[in-house]
């Protein structure tokens, strides 16, 4: 899970340089989430939709995005919460499918949650709240895998 952090902390990074943003990035990670294994570049699409089509669309070019991760039930939930200007409804209904109503294709978005649902099953994946105006959550469902110490043999 660190790896991605790393990620994510690298692309805000190089986002506020190139168009001299402020853009922050906090985390909010419940330790025995931390323990677990996630897929790579899981949440970086997610947290890449939220900057660039979130806090880029307001005229500040700032804001925050928030990352916190739990154990319920046997898997990982995350949530990605960001201030930027959210989705209108419209493009919030299919955002998931593929269809590419708004500014984008939502490609990233629509290929990370069918990787998860082929993978884990039809009840994981992403979930998507927003007012328009008012930034959006996405929700993150995978079954919770501990990393497994190396033994020898």
């Amino acid at each position: 899970m660190k790896e991605e952090f790393s990620f994510i902390n690298d692309y805000a990074y190089v986002q506020n340089m190139r168009y001299d943003s402020h853009i922050k990035i906090q985390y909010d990670i419940d330790p025995e989430a931390e323990s677990c294994r996630i897929l790579k570049m899981l949440l970086q699409p997610i947290v890449e939709n939220s900057i660039q089509h979130g806090i880029f669309e307001r005229e500040s070019k700032s804001g925050d995005v928030v990352i916190m991760a739990w154990l319920e039930d046997g898997d990982i939930l995350f949530t990605i919460s960001d201030t930027g200007m959210g989705i209108p409804p419209q493009q919030l209904v299919n955002i998931l499918d593929g269809t590419g109503a708004g500014s984008g294709s939502n490609i990233g978005i629509y290929n990370t949650n069918q990787r998860l649902q082929l993978l884990y099953g039809e009840r994981y994946g992403l979930q998507y709240q927003s007012a328009y105006g008012d930034g959006t959550e996405v929700h993150v469902r995978i079954p919770a895998i501990k990393y497994r110490e190396k033994t020898l043999l």
